[in-house]
């Protein structure tokens, strides 16, 4: 935000405009970050009621439990791992940390 209206001030100071279009410029930039974070929050809203109706709807993903967007693990817990078996939350809380 800061650089949004650090550049809304050095255009107006170049470009000899009055302090209504600075506040306009600042006006619109703050508006469109507020409209880019609601349609970040509806996709994911969306994408996460996808995903559930696939996993619902798919019986050969009964059981899994995805963690593309991370996760604590607070129990025991098994996971396939190459060619064995890992094991995670064995001393405690673990975290699953999207890359």
């Amino acid at each position: 935000m800061s650089q949004t209206i650090s550049n809304a001030f050095r255009g107006a100071l170049s470009d000899s405009r009055s302090f209504k279009f600075l506040l306009g410029d600042i006006a619109k930039s703050f508006a469109d970050i507020a409209l880019k974070a609601v349609v970040k929050r509806l996709g994911d809203l969306v994408g996460g009621l996808v995903g559930n109706l696939f996993i619902a709807t798919n019986p050969a993903l009964t059981g899994v439990t995805p963690f593309a967007k991370g996760r604590v693990i607070a129990v025991l817990s098994y996971f396939p791992l190459g060619q064995g078996l890992g094991v995670m939350g064995e001393a405690g809380a673990e975290a699953v940390l999207p890359l």
